[in-house]
């Protein structure tokens, strides 16, 4: 860009900001030009759990243990899972305008909070590749985008990571997880997943990007679909973990 283009494109965005001033796309507060899209007391409102957490899924341990009643009770499909904080306050709200609000800017400050999780768990530093959930191009058309993709790019940029977008695809539509309970839940994402290129993850150890995890029962479904294309192992990586579905949580979300 000629120094003259780069003069107008500079003034272009001085007068922007001057008859729109920046706010946080989260809670609207007043932002300097160039400061984050989401203001550092949205962000600072994230939860993070310091207490005991399952050492299979990451889901907080109020009442202590080292696993969950869900990986107690059974095999989990994927080696690891951790999430940044609970589905909740500011990140809650966050993930809802990044999904439903048109707020796709919140996209690269969510995956940084991503790439920071990431860097504080040691259990994931093994993986070779990054794979976000993938919507029924049908949701995918109607939304405008796929939210666990916009994150697993920014999150790939941030973690030097290699990603790879199309290494799973949804085989089949299936209905809305909200309201269903863990073992519906799990029949809905049955055999829901596949793996249309095979050598892109044979042999690899990968890492499954989503904004939310419940129950597991998604990622699980893509784990298994992977595993069985012969990825090496299969951790996942969410933003949020949902507490109203666990058992383990029921009625003890202050503690974050």
């Amino acid at each position: 860009m000629s120094g003259w283009k780069k003069i107008l494109a500079s003034a272009g965005r001085w007068a922007v900001d001057l008859l729109f001033p920046p706010t946080c796309a989260v809670c609207g507060a007043d932002r300097q030009a160039g400061e984050p899209v989401l203001c550092g007391h949205c962000r600072s409102a994230f939860p993070h759990w310091t207490g005991r957490a399952c050492r299979i899924c990451g889901t907080p341990l109020p009442d202590g243990g080292a696993r969950c009643w869900a990986c107690r009770h059974g095999r989990r499909a994927f080696g690891f899972c951790r999430s940044a904080g609970l589905y909740e306050g500011r990140l809650r709200q966050a993930i809802l305008l990044l999904k439903y609000g048109g707020r796709d800017v919140l996209a690269r400050p969510l995956g940084a909070c991503l790439a920071e999780t990431f860097r504080a768990r040691p259990e994931l530093k093994s993986v070779q590749l990054v794979v976000p959930v993938p919507l029924h191009f049908l949701k995918r058309h109607a939304r405008g985008f796929n939210q666990a993709e916009l994150l697993a790019r920014f999150f790939a940029a941030e973690s030097g990571l290699p990603l790879e977008t199309r290494a799973l695809a949804r085989r089949r539509w299936t209905r809305a997880q909200a309201g269903l309970g863990r073992e519906k839940r799990r029949a809905n994402m049955e055999n829901a997943f596949t793996v249309p290129r095979p050598d892109a993850v044979r042999g690899r150890r990968i890492l499954l990007i989503d904004d939310v995890c419940t129950t597991g029962a998604t990622l699980e479904s893509c784990a298994r679909a992977l595993t069985q294309a012969g990825a090496l192992r299969v951790h996942a990586l969410t933003l949020a973990r949902d507490a109203e579905t666990h058992p383990d949580l029921r009625g003890k979300r202050n503690g974050c």
